[in-house]
Parts: C-alpha cells; structure tokens; sequence
C-alpha cells in the first residue's frame, strides 16, 4: 500500500503541474483580444511613437504582473477584472515565443 500511495501522490502532483502551466497559445489570445498589438505590434516589434518593443525580452511573470496592474506612461492598467493572474502567466508564455522584435505584420 504506501507504494501506492507514493505513485498516487506523484501522479497528482503531475497532474497539479500540467493544469497549473502557461498556456501560450492563450496568451497569443490575449494578447490580441485586450489590444496589446496595437501599440507593441503582434510580434512585439513596438513602434516608436505608440509603444516599446517588447518582443525578444524575458520578463518574469512578478514582473510583467507588477507592470500591466499599475504601468506608466499612456498604458492602460490591466486589472485583475480584464487579465487574471493566470491569464498574465499565458501572456508571458506566449511573448517568449516572440522573435526578436525586428518583424513586422501577424
């Protein structure tokens, strides 16, 4: 029996971390749908007079959460109401996906 428990505890822990993970072509999603492209471009190549490139750079989930709840300058702040904890986690998934930011277009 403790065998088993310790394969049924592992499994669970697996399954915990498999639900807990980014999900980045979520966050492509909400990239899109919340308007980040408009000013950083969907590749998060940015533009020089609506906003900075943010593609090619590693943010950490802390981070990005700390700068889209109170952001400077003339971004919006994303509450928890519009961007979940969970739906920042995606979002950071999906822009390490993004190329260096020297590409245009979707």
């Amino acid at each position: 029996m403790p065998m088993l428990g310790r394969v049924l505890a592992s499994l669970l822990c697996l399954i915990a971390a498999g639900a807990s993970a980014a999900d980045a072509e979520n966050g492509k999603r909400l990239y899109q749908r919340v308007g980040c492209y408009e000013c950083h471009g969907y590749q998060g190549q940015g533009a020089l007079m609506s906003g900075p490139r943010i593609g090619g750079k590693a943010y950490s989930i802390e981070t990005l959460t700390v700068f889209l709840r109170t952001p400077a300058g003339q971004m919006p702040p994303y509450s928890n109401r519009v961007l979940s904890d969970s739906d920042i986690a995606d979002i950071a998934e999906f822009m390490k996906l993004m190329p260096n930011g020297a590409a245009s277009g979707h």
